[in-house]
This record gives C-alpha cells, structure tokens and sequence, in this order.
C-alpha cells in the first residue's frame, strides 16, 4: 500500500533487467508535469479510457461505492472536563477547569489547500522541491523514490483525490480556564451598599495539548449548532480560521 486511501497491483521494475516489485491494484500518476514518466496498471475489465492516470481509492466498507466511505466520526466518541476550587488564606481561591476530547477526525482543509499540489500554493515550497527532485533524480534509490512517492500522493495530492488522507485524529485536551479570587470583607462590601465584594483574574484556553498537525482542531469552518443541512454537512472540518484565542480578564463582582 503506498498510501491511505489507494490500493495498488501489478508488477513495477525498479531497475532495468532488476527485480520487480509486485504490487496489487493501482492506478497511480507520480507526477503531473509533461516530462515526468507515469506508472499505471489497468485492471481486468476496465475501460482503458477511464483507468489510466488516476489512483483508485481502496474499497474499506466492500459496497463498492468509493465516494462514500466511513473513515472515522465528525463528532467525538468522549468528551470531559475536570477541575475545582481551592480555597488558601481564607479569602483566597483558585478555580481551574481542563477539558477533553476524543475518538473523532477533522478534516484539515487548511494544511490541504496550503500544500495543494499546485505552481502558486504547495508547489512552491523547498520540502516540495525536494520531493521532486528525488523522484525525479536517476541516482535516487528505490526506497528514496518510493517514500518521496508516499509524500506526495498522501501530503500533496490530498486534495485532488476525494478524502485521500485529508482526516486526522482531533483527540486534544485543552486547558480551558484558570482563575484567582479575592474576596474581600463584607465590611468592606457593605460601605458600597452590597453584601459581597470580590475582584478576579483569570485566562481562558491557556494551554492546548494534541497530535492534530492543523491551526486548531476545535475550531469548524461553520458552528457546529446549526441544524440545517448544508451546515452539518461541515462539521469537524477546519477550514482557514484562526485558532481560539488565549484570553485574559480582571473583574469586580458585586452581590446584593
């Protein structure tokens, strides 16, 4: 298998008169520049006209339907959250609340389309440069092209075929808010006409924890609230947002 989401056969010939590599249902274009060589198999019974140059997404369900295929959930299979409040000094306290979930994938839209195979986008860049170059370099060895070839077909090609590899692992754990009360004497309350006098500082998402290579994955190109179907449609997918920002607060509180 040279990448998630294509399957491969045949045979390829690695070096002329060399062993050959055997490999089981592909279709696969390395490149798609004019001066590049192409490396396709065409399977029993498929019409040559439709066969040739594009990778054919593996078969996962075994219905036959290769545009609609379950890869994993949108929404996360665990959610939780944990924290408390610790009281020093008597009028001190300290309030802290982490947050967590798990078991679902994002569609990373973002690192698609900014690595998209393409001359003014992902084309551009040195690491892709470099990807071409071995590919393309008749003194690379076997493996060299064969893992720059893995590179490309699931980094850059990601978006030019349906799903290929473009849903990663959201699992993230988020520090989602700390803060310090001081609560001052009732006297003290009392001479401003309340009961209750307090000031805090807190923060907000200070600390983010997670192994999504994207901006954020707890961010959604459209909410997630929306009920309607071309909304819902979005969900879980990040799409050139800003990630949630840090933020930073200092309160009075007055109870009557």
């Amino acid at each position: 298998r040279l990448g998630q989401g294509l399957a491969t056969s045949g045979e390829l010939e690695l070096l002329p008169g060399g062993p050959k590599l055997t490999i089981e249902n592909v279709t696969l274009r390395l490149f798609g520049s004019t001066a590049a060589k192409n490396l396709t198999t065409v399977l029993p019974n498929a019409d040559p006209r439709t066969a040739s140059l594009q990778p054919l997404l593996a078969d996962y369900q075994g219905t036959g339907i290769l545009f609609e295929q379950r890869k994993g959930k949108v929404f996360p299979t665990w959610t939780g959250a944990w924290g408390g409040t610790y009281r020093f000094r008597k009028n001190w306290r300290v309030q802290s609340l982490f947050e967590y979930r798990t078991g679902f994938q994002v569609q990373n839209l973002t690192d698609g389309f900014r690595l998209s195979q393409h001359p003014s986008i992902g084309s551009n860049r040195l690491e892709f440069t470099e990807i071409h170059r071995t590919l393309l370099n008749p003194a690379s060895t076997p493996q060299q092209r064969v893992d720059a070839a893995q590179l490309y077909v699931t980094k850059y090609r990601r978006l030019l075929e349906p799903g290929l590899n473009q849903g990663q692992d959201g699992t993230f754990m988020r520090w989602r808010e700390l803060a310090l009360t001081y609560d001052f004497s009732p006297s003290l309350a009392s001479r401003l006409g309340a009961k209750t006098l307090s000031m805090t500082a807190a923060g907000r998402n200070l600390l983010l924890w997670t192994k999504y290579p994207g901006v954020d994955p707890e961010v959604n190109a459209i909410d997630r609230t929306a009920s309607t179907l071309d909304q819902n449609f979005l969900a879980s997918t990040e799409a050139f947002g800003m990630p949630i920002p840090r933020r930073f607060s200092f309160s009075f509180n007055l109870g009557f």
